[in-house]
């Protein structure tokens, strides 16, 4: 098992420079411009126009019928099922709303769109909270990089980037590969140094005593599950 795992582990390089919005790393490149997902540019103009405005609206704190937004979530995810982008969208609604509904819609999500990058990174999350190791690796059982995972694309944005790395920060951090969850935390820190992900994954993976003390825990039960298997 222990061979499997590393063998399946790629992590990302330290990227070059950035140029034109863009780094590019050892295989693949990442942008904050917009990608096209034909999926979603399938839809009717106006529900694209209406999708991004609900969602904004969700993220909104100031705006206070959330609920009506949330209703009309579920209408369209019922309506276009086979947009991966609408169900997304509801699941991050219920997060932010603290709705029950949404480890549910987490994992109907990951059921429905396996392939969909979001819905592996928010069902993973949730394995995670479970401390499901065994489930995330079967989730991303292409192994730990985003380019194994889609080998047909060149470009990642920005925010799949970002999402994909910090779960594999926190996985790798409950399995006891320290160094691996550090070498991510350096990557961040040349891509994106002062964007709020980053910082958290700098806070969980420096030398404080806490962190320490809890490494050395999670480091210990990984030696004792590899002594089993």
């Amino acid at each position: 098992m222990k061979n499997n795992r590393n063998r399946n582990r790629s992590m990302p390089n330290i990227p070059a420079k950035p140029r034109n919005n863009a780094y590019k790393m050892a295989n693949y490149e990442i942008t904050d411009e917009p990608l096209i997902d034909k999926t979603f540019q399938s839809l009717p103009r106006n529900i694209q126009q209406e999708l991004n405005t609900l969602f904004a609206n969700v993220q909104d704190r100031f705006y206070t019928d959330k609920a009506s937004l949330v209703a009309r979530l579920e209408e369209l995810v019922e309506q276009y099922p086979h947009v991966p982008h609408i169900s997304n969208y509801l699941a991050a609604s219920y997060q932010m709303t603290r709705n029950k509904k949404a480890k549910p819609r987490v994992e109907e999500n990951y059921k429905t769109h396996p392939k969909y990058l979001f819905a592996r990174i928010d069902y993973a999350r949730l394995c995670l909270e479970r401390r499901d190791l065994a489930k995330v690796r079967e989730i991303f059982n292409e192994g730990f990089d985003l380019k194994l995972m889609y080998p047909q694309r060149n470009r990642f944005h920005i925010t799949e980037f970002m999402a994909f790395n910090f779960i594999m920060c926190i996985y790798f951090r409950l399995s006891g590969e320290v160094e691996a969850a550090k070498q991510i935390a350096q990557t961040l820190t040349e891509v994106a140094p002062d964007h709020p992900i980053t910082q958290q994954i700098q806070k969980m993976t420096n030398d404080s005593f806490w962190n320490r003390l809890r490494n050395s825990w999670y480091t210990f039960k990984r030696r004792r599950r590899e002594k089993k298997q």
